[in-house]
């Protein structure tokens, strides 16, 4: 039997939690998956882990758990943090603008 091995909370780098608001109208499943690619391309050694909220209206679509393959010294968690973050925001903004651009270009 195989079994997946979770990171260790203790290596957890970075957590985010998307609603409908924050994504814009993008396809959660796309943007998880887009930015878990831009995230292993730049930073190979973070691991992204999405958890999909099928049930409770009120809560995030997604949960995002960024983890590190290794231990991490304190003081570079907030860089990562900020690079993980610059990535995301960065990412969702050229989706968002790729979408918009396909609906005027359709009218």
């Amino acid at each position: 039997m195989n079994e997946t091995k979770t990171p260790s909370e203790d290596n957890l780098v970075y957590e985010v939690s998307l609603n409908s608001e924050d994504l814009g109208g993008l396809n959660p499943h796309l943007l998880v998956e887009k930015l878990s690619d831009q995230v292993l391309v730049k930073l190979p050694s973070i691991k992204v882990i999405a958890f999909y909220n099928t049930k409770g209206k009120g809560d995030a679509l997604v949960n995002l758990k960024f983890f590190s393959t290794y231990s991490i010294p304190a003081y570079q968690i907030n860089k990562l943090q900020e690079q993980i973050s610059a990535i995301a925001t960065t990412l969702r903004d050229e989706l968002i603008d790729r979408i918009e651009d396909a609906q005027h270009s359709s009218v």
